[in-house]
């Protein structure tokens, strides 16, 4: 289970990902991560991550979309909940 800044910069990217477009680039990831939170230390594992979970996030041909936007406490807490 993620710590609850973890699972909130997650919601964050989702949310950002799907408001603009749905279709961001998978290189430029890190520098929005880094933009929603600093503390992102290791942009390769942020990747890797992503393109590992398919369950919020879909990652094809390099672009990145999200499934759906994350509104309210509980719907976040269910989708974080399958990863």
């Amino acid at each position: 289970m993620f710590d609850l800044s973890t699972a909130e910069f997650i919601v964050e990217l989702n949310n950002f990902i799907w408001e603009h477009g749905n279709r961001i680039p998978i290189e430029s990831l890190p520098s929005i991560a880094e933009k929603l939170n600093e503390k992102v230390k290791n942009k390769n594992e942020l990747i890797k991550f992503l393109e590992g979970n398919g369950k919020l996030l879909s990652v094809t041909n390099g672009i990145v979309s999200a499934k759906a936007r994350i509104d309210g406490f509980e719907r976040a807490c269910e989708l974080l909940g399958r990863l």
